[in-house]
């Protein structure tokens, strides 16, 4: 059976830090003297923690918005109020309408796309919030809308391993023959090889944090990974080169 390749949006696609550093420009202004990289790490755990919190319901999605940006800048040593959390959130989700696709992203698609591959999208978050992103993207030549599973759309997150397995048999895809691309050990590496899928971990300058019960435990090991995304398409063409040689 042909290989498929799907691929994590959220850090992994495009970076994250590039909408937050807009949001908090336009959110902010020059109003705090601090170092936005440590302020973006800090987000990341934090966000990570509150949407993990979410999913277990203990708070909603609106609280979430705004919990996780409070308790950002109050660990930054700041205090912004409920309003100003969610006005960074609403500047932050307005931001993400103008994402750029990673030069590596776009070139590892595109290779993949004209070998015949099946290339696909599985997304933690809100369905019409994730396929946003994903048209901001500008990816439907390379990817179909349909092959885009957000965790809501079936009500399993990474890395819960069922996402995976529900996306491989939506598509009649078997789960050895699926490749997992994303920038979280824990989400994206843990679910996908938990699964049966193999796994590529991108690693990127400010790393994933591990919110969820028991992902601080000895995660799997993906089957390669990178630091940074620039290796990504001569890494998938030695993959694929590979996968012939062994036919």
């Amino acid at each position: 059976m042909m290989a498929a390749f799907v691929f994590d949006i959220d850090g992994t696609l495009y970076l994250r830090s590039d909408p937050y550093l807009q949001a908090y420009e336009e959110t902010f202004g020059g109003r705090f003297d601090m170092d936005f990289e440590k302020l973006f790490a800090v987000s990341r755990k934090w966000s990570d923690i509150e949407f993990y919190r979410c999913k277990r319901g203990e708070i909603t999605e609106a609280e979430m918005n705004v919990s996780r940006n409070v308790k950002t800048f109050r660990e930054m040593g700041v205090t912004i109020s409920d309003e100003e959390g969610a006005a960074f959130h609403r500047a932050y989700v307005s931001c993400q309408k103008h994402l750029r696709l990673r030069p590596a992203m776009e070139e590892s698609l595109r290779f993949l796309k004209e070998q015949g591959y099946f290339l696909g999208i599985i997304t933690n978050g809100g369905s019409e919030h994730q396929r946003d992103k994903y048209r901001a993207l500008g990816i439907s030549d390379l990817i179909p809308e349909d092959h885009v599973m957000a965790s809501d759309d079936v009500g399993i997150h990474k890395p819960d391993p069922r996402i995976f397995s529900v996306y491989a048999e939506r598509f009649g895809l078997a789960n050895e023959d699926c490749w997992f691309i994303g920038d979280d050990p824990a989400a994206d590496i843990k679910g996908a090889k938990n699964a049966g899928w193999h796994a590529v971990l991108i690693r990127r300058q400010v790393p994933a944090y591990a919110a969820e019960e028991g992902t601080r435990e000895t995660l799997p090991e993906p089957d390669f990974a990178l630091d940074g995304d620039e290796g990504l398409p001569a890494l998938l063409y030695r993959i694929l080169q590979k996968g012939s040689d062994s036919m």
